[in-house]
C-alpha cells in the first residue's frame, strides 16, 4: 500500500454586483465556518481560492476573517490558489484583460500575505488547447481541471486520475491536476468513512507516492440546498477532517504545491477545449440537449459501449453567445470597450485608467453569461451588474477623451453588419439594423442601468419535464402558476419594435404572442438611408399581406437624438396602384428598471396612477404617455405616442429553474402602442413616439 497525498481545493465565488446581503447569509452559512473548522484540525491542509469580489467584501466586512486566513497561510494550513480576479471565464477575454485579471488576483493576495500564489482556479474548468501560452506568460505554474477534461483526451476512465500532467502550447508548459469526480461525489454527500475507504482502496491498488486531487465549489459546505443542516449542525466537515487525521498510515494531508513540488509528473497530456459535462451540455440548444441526453442514456445503458461513454460530449461554453443573444450583445460591448481603452490608454490619467480598468474587468465576471440549472443569464439583477460596470467603464473614458455626441457605425458584435451608436452625457443607445432597426441598448447613465436589459422568453431543456410534472411535484418543485400566460418569444426583446398586425389584436394575442404578423417586421434586416449628426433614416421594402393579397410597401424609420431622449418616427408608404391597406402598426418596447413589484418602482399613464401600478402589471387602455418611475434610483422613463393609442402592457417572465423550484422571474416590462393605420393605393402616413429620460425631482 502506497500513501496518498490529498489536495483538498477549496473555491468560494461570490458574483460582481451589490450584494451585501448575499455575503452576509454565504458568510454565515459557509464561509465562516470552513475557516474555523479548518483551524481547529491543525493537520489539515487546503488549497483555497476565494474570488475577487468575496475577497474585496471580507476585507472590507470581516477583517479578523481575512487575519485568520493570513494566519493559516503563514503557517501552511492554506495555500492561496490565485485566478482572474473577477472570475470571467478567460478564454473569451482579450489576452489583456485575462493577464491583468491574473495578475491583479496575483499583487492582491502578495499585499496581503507577501506570497505570490503559484497556481491558479480557472473559472468553471473552461479549458482551452490555447491557455498554456496564456497561463506562462502570467507565471502560473499549476491549475486544477476536472478529471472529465482528461477522460474527453482518450485516458482510460475505468480508473480513477491521480497525480498531475504536463500539457503545453507554443513550448510553453504548465502543469494541470484532475479533480477526481468520485470525491467530488462524496464530499459532502455521503458519510465520511466513505470517502476514506475509497481513498484507501486507491493506495491499495498503488506502490509509489501519488497525489488525488479535490476540487470543488465551498459553497457545498452550507450554502447549497440542505447542506448547512448536514455539513454545519450535523458537523459533517468537522468529521471528515477528523477521519482524515485519524487515517495518517494512508492519507497524508498536502497543498498543490507540496505535490506539485514533491511527486513527479504522470506526463505530457493534450487536453480538447472541454468544461464539465454538465456545462457542456447546457451550453448546446434545448432541442440538441434532448437529443444529447437520449444518446447518453442509450451509451450508459448498452453492456457493449458503455465504457465508451466519455466521447460522447456536448457543446462548449462559447455557444452561450448563441443560445442568448442578449449574453452575445454583452460580451462585444466588453471586447469594443476594452479596445477603446487600450488604445487610449496613454491619454488617460492614472486614476482613470485604474477606474475603468476596475470596472471593465468587473463587466467581464461569468456568471450572467450563461445558464445551467440555477439562475445565471435569467438573474437579471446579475445581468444589470455587468451592464453598470460596462456603462461606469465607458462613461469614465468617453469624459476624459471629451467624446462628443455623433451618430458612430462599427460592428461591434462581428454579424457583418455595421451598428449605429449615439451617447452623450445622459444616455448611450444602439440601433441594430439586422433586429427590425430597433434599439438593442439604451443606457441611462446618472443610474449606470441598461433599461433594454430585458431576457427574451425562449425553449429550455428541462421545461418539459416541467410542464410534465406539473401535478406530480416529487422530484421538482414547480411555482403555481409558472407556465401560465406564458409563450416562446419569435424575437429579442429591444425597444422600439414595430409590428404590422390585424386591427382587432387583443392584449392577451400580444402578451402570448399569438397575433399574425401581416408583414415581417422585428427581424428584418433595415439599410441605412442617410446618417447626420443627431438623426439617423433607415429603409426597407416589404409586403403586406391582405387576404390572398401582396401589397408592397416601403417603411422609413427616423431616430431623432436630442439631450434627454429620442423620437423615432415610422412612416409606410402604400406603393400599390390598387389597393388600400388598414392595419394596426404595434410600437413595442421592452424597458427593465430590475423588479416588477417593488414599490419603488412603479407606472403613471396619462399622469395618473392606476389601481395596478407595479412594473408586471397586466393591461390595456386608450392613453398617450406612460411612465415607468424608479424612486430608488430617482429617475423616470417616459414613453409617448404622437396620437392617443392602445396601449398595451405586460410582463415578460421566463420560467427557469431555481435553488427550490421552477419559478417565473421578471426580466422586465413590455410596452406597445397599437395605432390603427388605414392608409389608401398609392399614399403614406407616418407616426412618431418618444422615449426620454428625466430624474424624478424634475418629472
Amino acid at each position: 500500500m502506497s500513501k496518498i497525498n490529498l489536495n483538498l481545493v477549496i473555491h468560494n465565488h461570490q458574483p460582481v454586483g451589490n450584494f451585501g446581503h448575499v455575503m452576509d447569509w454565504a458568510y454565515d452559512k459557509c464561509y465562516k465556518h470552513i475557516i474555523n473548522i479548518l483551524e481547529d484540525h491543525p493537520k489539515i491542509k487546503i488549497s483555497l481560492h476565494i474570488s475577487g469580489p468575496l475577497l474585496d467584501w471580507l476585507i472590507d466586512k470581516q477583517p479578523k476573517h481575512m487575519d485568520q486566513i493570513v494566519r493559516l497561510v503563514k503557517k501552511g494550513q492554506i495555500e492561496i490558489i490565485g485566478g482572474a480576479y473577477y472570475e470571467p471565464i478567460i478564454a473569451v477575454l482579450r489576452n489583456e484583460d485575462a493577464l491583468g485579471q491574473i495578475k491583479m488576483m496575483q499583487d492582491k493576495w502578495f499585499s496581503i500575505t507577501g506570497i505570490k500564489p503559484r497556481g491558479m482556479w480557472v473559472a468553471e474548468r473552461i479549458w482551452e488547447p490555447s491557455l498554456p501560452v496564456l497561463l506562462s506568460q502570467a507565471g502560473v505554474e499549476y491549475v486544477i481541471l476536472d478529471d472529465e477534461h482528461f477522460f474527453s483526451a482518450g485516458l482510460d476512465k475505468k480508473a480513477p486520475l491521480t497525480g498531475s500532467y504536463y500539457t503545453e502550447r507554443q513550448g510553453k508548459r504548465v502543469s494541470v491536476f484532475p479533480s477526481d469526480k468520485g470525491l467530488r461525489y462524496r464530499i459532502p454527500y455521503q458519510e465520511p468513512n466513505k470517502a476514506i475507504e475509497y481513498m484507501a482502496e486507491l493506495a491499495n491498488h498503488s506502490t509509489k507516492p501519488f497525489c488525488i486531487t479535490y476540487g470543488d465549489d465551498g459553497e457545498k459546505f452550507g450554502v447549497w440546498p440542505q447542506t448547512f443542516k448536514s455539513v454545519i449542525e450535523e458537523k459533517w466537515l468537522d468529521r471528515f477532517f477528523a477521519a482524515i487525521e485519524s487515517s495518517q498510515d494512508i492519507i497524508k494531508s498536502t497543498t498543490l504545491s507540496e505535490s506539485y513540488d514533491n511527486l513527479k509528473s504522470e506526463g505530457l497530456i493534450y487536453l480538447p477545449t472541454a468544461s464539465y459535462a454538465e456545462m457542456l451540455e447546457w451550453a448546446m440548444p434545448a432541442d440538441s440537449i434532448t437529443d444529447y441526453e437520449k444518446l447518453k442514456k442509450h451509451v450508459e445503458h448498452s453492456e457493449e459501449v458503455k465504457d465508451l461513454v466519455k466521447f460522447v460530449k456536448g457543446g462548449f461554453w462559447d455557444n452561450f453567445l448563441v443560445k442568448y443573444p442578449e449574453s452575445n450583445h454583452t460580451h462585444k460591448r466588453t471586447i469594443c470597450l476594452s479596445e477603446k481603452f487600450s488604445s487610449s490608454r496613454k491619454k488617460l490619467s492614472k486614476d482613470a485608467v485604474n477606474h475603468i480598468t476596475e470596472h471593465l474587468y468587473k463587466s467581464q465576471c461569468n456568471c450572467a453569461y450563461w445558464h445551467g440549472m440555477f439562475g445565471g443569464v435569467y438573474l437579471n439583477h446579475l445581468r444589470h451588474g455587468l451592464w453598470e460596470n460596462i456603462i461606469e467603464a465607458e462613461k469614465t473614458l468617453d469624459l476624459e477623451l471629451k467624446t462628443k455626441p455623433e451618430i458612430k457605425m462599427l460592428d461591434f458584435n462581428l454579424d457583418g453588419v455595421e451598428e449605429l451608436s449615439f451617447s452623450n452625457s445622459v444616455y448611450s443607445s444602439f440601433i441594430d439594423q439586422k433586429q427590425g432597426g430597433s434599439l438593442v441598448e439604451l443606457d441611462y447613465k446618472p443610474a449606470n442601468i441598461n433599461i433594454v436589459n430585458t431576457l427574451a422568453r425562449r425553449k429550455e431543456a428541462y421545461h418539459l419535464q416541467m410542464k410534465d410534472q406539473l401535478h406530480c411535484t416529487a422530484n421538482l418543485h414547480i411555482q403555481d402558476g409558472a407556465f401560465d400566460s406564458f409563450a416562446y418569444d419569435r424575437y429579442n426583446r429591444n425597444i422600439f419594435m414595430e409590428h404590422i398586425v390585424p386591427l382587432d389584436t387583443s392584449l392577451d394575442d400580444v402578451r402570448l404572442q399569438r397575433y399574425k404578423e401581416l408583414c415581417p417586421s422585428s427581424s428584418e434586416t433595415y439599410e441605412i438611408s442617410n446618417v447626420e449628426k443627431e438623426s439617423v433614416k433607415l429603409k426597407r421594402t416589404s409586403i403586406i399581406k391582405a387576404g390572398n393579397v401582396n401589397i408592397p410597401v416601403r417603411l422609413e424609420k427616423i431616430y431623432d437624438f436630442s439631450s434627454t431622449g429620442l423620437d423615432v418616427t415610422i412612416g409606410v408608404m402604400n406603393e400599390s396602384d390598387d389597393y388600400d391597406i388598414e392595419f394596426m402598426l404595434l410600437m413595442e418596447s421592452n424597458i427593465n428598471l430590475l423588479s416588477g413589484y417593488d414599490k419603488q418602482r412603479y407606472i403613471k399613464i396619462d399622469n395618473l396612477k392606476p389601481e395596478q401600478n407595479n412594473l408586471a402589471s397586466c393591461g390595456v387602455c386608450e392613453a398617450k404617455k406612460i411612465t415607468l418611475i424608479d424612486e430608488y434610483w430617482n429617475y423616470s422613463v417616459h414613453y409617448s405616442s404622437q396620437v392617443k393609442s392602445k396601449l398595451f402592457r405586460y410582463p415578460v417572465e421566463t420560467v427557469s429553474v431555481g435553488e427550490n423550484c421552477g419559478e417565473k422571474v421578471y426580466q422586465g416590462t413590455c410596452l406597445s402602442w397599437g395605432v390603427p393605420i388605414n392608409i389608401p393605393a398609392g399614399g403614406g402616413t407616418a407616426v412618431s413616439f418618444k422615449l426620454s429620460f428625466t430624474s424624478k425631482l424634475s418629472e
